[in-house]
């Protein structure tokens, strides 16, 4: 998906979500985008499930539309924050709400492997305990104690870095894993789950629609 398609379906994704534009015309007068561009982004919107029609709005002179609400039911995202010996695991909704979370000890250093076998087992367990499907989850956000590179979703060589970590390329690995976008983020910038789903549920769009176009 062309960088200023994606930015244009996010931002007007945010403004559901926020509550800030419940219907088209709100939507048009907030973001200054015309009538056949919100209408498009709309119906890609829709198509995904995130948003949904609502009830009827408040006529304004003409035939009342049904507001659109967001759904944040519609998925779940795979969140993971982890330091040099443990791991925080959590499952949320697509509004960054965590839904289930729990505490694993892990080792850094052991590798990525070792750290990610003992996250999915524990990711599968928060999954049947709250009776959701593998089936439903859209995407992982996952925190690292390294400087990592968007790019390539790997983690940035330095000096403190251990061996079995360089070069190990986390994105395409965990993607093809768990079949779903994977974001990526410096633990020490996670201060919120929100903002970080708000990327997961970004990369996803732009995923999707980027396919649904012909891209990759």
């Amino acid at each position: 998906m062309p960088a200023d398609d994606a930015e244009s379906l996010s931002f007007i994704l945010q403004l559901i979500r926020s509550g800030d534009a419940k219907g088209r015309p709100a939507i048009e007068r907030v973001s200054g985008y015309g009538r056949g561009l919100v209408s498009e982004r709309v119906g890609q919107l829709l198509r995904s499930g995130v948003v949904v029609e609502g009830k009827l709005g408040v006529s304004t002179g003409g035939r009342a539309a049904r507001e659109l609400e967001f759904k944040a039911n519609a998925g779940i995202i795979l969140v993971c924050y982890a330091n040099l010996t443990e791991a925080h695991i959590g499952l949320a909704d697509l509004s960054g709400r965590l839904l289930e979370n729990s505490k694993i000890r892990v080792e850094f250093a052991a590798g990525p492997e070792k750290m990610f076998a003992a996250a999915e087992s524990e990711w599968s367990r928060l999954l049947d305990l709250k009776g959701l499907s593998r089936s439903g989850v859209w995407g992982m956000g996952i925190g690292l104690p390294a400087h990592s590179e968007f790019a390539t979703a790997s983690l940035i060589d330095s000096p403190s870095l251990p061996s079995t970590w360089r070069d190990y390329p986390l994105r395409e690995l965990l993607s093809n894993r768990f079949g779903c976008p994977v974001w990526l983020e410096t633990v020490d910038q996670i201060q919120l789950i929100t903002p970080l789903v708000g990327d997961v549920l970004d990369l996803i769009l732009a995923k999707h629609f980027g396919a649904e176009d012909g891209g990759e």
